[in-house]
């Protein structure tokens, strides 16, 4: 299967069909529809979809519409959508919305009185004077005061044309969240000062926790007062079932993969990335959003690496980036922690790390602390008191992050300079099948000098003892001996040294360790 067009970089665009959904809002967008269709609305009525920022309440909205526009066109409502966030300014908020509120009413007749009278509206509400918080409850009483000879009769006119038309009206307004505090102040005075014109509905989807500072001083008994006085009915968002949410980000990450090639399969433990994502990663995808903004990320960042990384401590690492910036930060500044906890290991008892008193100082917030901990606690086994060091070849294979040689890939998205990869290993053990192009390919890393004055011959001979009889054919075996016998002067250079005094050099890696 190919990835599809809408698997690469996301733009947090919402579902518009109802056939894409995957995590069960279709349904309640349905009911939704069915309720609104069905519903007398003689004054006017306000509904409010409550949810956090990337939660889907855009989604929901879009579905709502694709229920209702499933109607035979006569019994169809007139859909309004008005996007606040589009438009800046007082002054452009109000014209815009009595422009789109012109707009839907295109026909001859009624429709063309309803569209003379709502520009005429709007005219005046612009002149609505802008106050604190404690003004909005009072825009309609200035109405009726500053300009009793005119508005009140105009808003009546409305109010019968839009009696006789005989169709519901449907307005929804998304995105409030997003507006500046005054500006979702004149959201608010907007919908108030029109929201009882009979046979009209409004929708409305915010977070309530952003619109109520918005609406009042904080801490103000009236912090959510107001909004009930303008919304008659709040539904909260339905819960996000957390495995469809997961099912998402799967679905998403296997297109990926699959774009790249696929993984290694020898770099990739299923039970570990089951325990990395149920341990920590999952735990991090809340919303549709973060789906999108890790995806997003890896769409960037994996293909570069893929070959020479483990995925599964990539999603993670790329996790923490995204999600808590001062965590990565804190693992990519201090290598020596994560790498080599054991030095901080301080007299007869071997204190451990305090993994907890350590994210503290990244400024991570409590609950932030298990999962990253637990995650990282996966990802570095040298944080543990068990570290094995018989696993550390396994590692530097596997392309884990807490192997040092492939630490520095995780972080500068490539490999360091005259590293081998894991392709070229492969290539070189599959070249020794021929004696002669298994010498020859020596030669050339020989040759190939580095800005440290070393070999890329010495990079290969750390690389490839990580690799065991297992990994090469027998038959071949042979012809590696005797290519390693009749070059081994050749690949004895002083410069393979690196200038460390106790270096071992490139002659005892070929000759071994003295047998017992």
């Amino acid at each position: 299967m190919s990835a599809k067009p809408d698997e690469g970089i996301s733009g947090d665009r919402p579902l518009n069909n109802p056939d894409d959904d995957e995590l069960g809002y279709a349904s309640f967008a349905s009911h939704v529809a069915k309720r609104i269709l069905t519903m007398a609305a003689p004054e006017g009525f306000v509904i409010a979809i409550n949810g956090p920022w990337g939660s889907g309440k855009t989604s929901l909205l879009n579905m709502v519409r694709f229920f209702l526009c499933e109607r035979e066109p006569d019994e169809q409502p007139i859909l309004i959508q008005f996007n606040p966030w589009w438009f800046a300014g007082r002054e452009d908020l109000v014209r815009r919305f009595f422009e789109t509120l012109q707009s839907a009413f295109e026909g001859p007749g009624t429709e063309h009185r309803i569209r003379e009278l709502f520009n005429r509206l709007g005219g005046m509400v612009s002149h609505l004077p802008v106050g604190t918080a404690a003004d909005v409850g009072r825009a309609v009483e200035w109405l009726t005061t500053a300009r009793e000879l005119t508005v009140p009769e105009v808003k009546e006119m409305i109010a019968e044309q839009l009696r006789g038309l005989g169709k519901l009206v449907v307005v929804t307004i998304d995105d409030i969240d997003r507006l500046t505090f005054d500006e979702i102040r004149q959201v608010f005075r907007l919908v108030k000062a029109v929201g009882d014109f009979p046979n009209v509905v409004y929708i409305l989807a915010f977070d309530p926790h952003i619109v109520a500072k918005a609406l009042v001083e904080p801490g103000s008994p009236e912090e959510t007062q107001f909004i009930e006085k303008i919304v008659q009915v709040p539904i909260d968002l339905p819960i996000i079932d957390r495995s469809a949410l997961h099912r998402m980000f799967f679905r998403k990450l296997d297109a990926l993969d699959e774009l790249v090639g696929g993984h290694d399969t020898e770099m990739f433990d299923e039970q570990y990335w089951g325990n990395l994502f149920l341990g920590g990663i999952g735990s991090l995808l809340k919303t549709p959003r973060d789906v999108a903004r890790l995806m997003n990320a890896l769409q960037f960042t994996y293909p570069v690496v893929h070959q020479e990384v483990n995925l599964a401590d990539f999603v993670g690492i790329e996790a923490l980036r995204v999600f808590h910036p001062r965590a990565y930060d804190l693992v990519r500044s201090n290598p020596q922690i994560f790498l080599h906890s054991s030095e901080l290991r301080l007299g007869a008892g071997r204190k451990e790390v305090d993994l907890n008193e350590l994210l503290g100082t990244a400024s991570l917030e409590e609950s932030a602390r298990k999962p990253v901990g637990s995650m990282l606690e996966r990802m570095f086994p040298r944080l543990s008191a068990n570290y094995d060091h018989g696993f550390d070849s396994n590692w530097r294979r596997q392309g884990r992050i807490c192997s040092p040689e492939r630490f520095p890939i995780y972080f500068a998205f490539s490999l360091p300079s005259g590293e081998f990869s894991t392709q070229e290993i492969k290539a070189l053990l599959s070249a020794a099948k021929d004696p002669n192009e298994f010498g020859n390919i020596l030669l050339r890393l020989s040759a190939e000098i580095l800005p440290d004055g070393t070999s890329r011959a010495r990079s290969m001979l750390d690389r490839i003892q990580d690799y065991t009889e297992k990994d090469i054919e027998r038959a071949h075996i042979p012809n590696v001996v005797a290519a390693l016998l009749e070059l081994g002067d050749l690949l004895c250079r002083d410069e393979d040294r690196r200038g460390e005094i106790f270096d071992i050099g490139n002659s005892s890696v070929l000759v071994g360790p003295p047998s017992k």
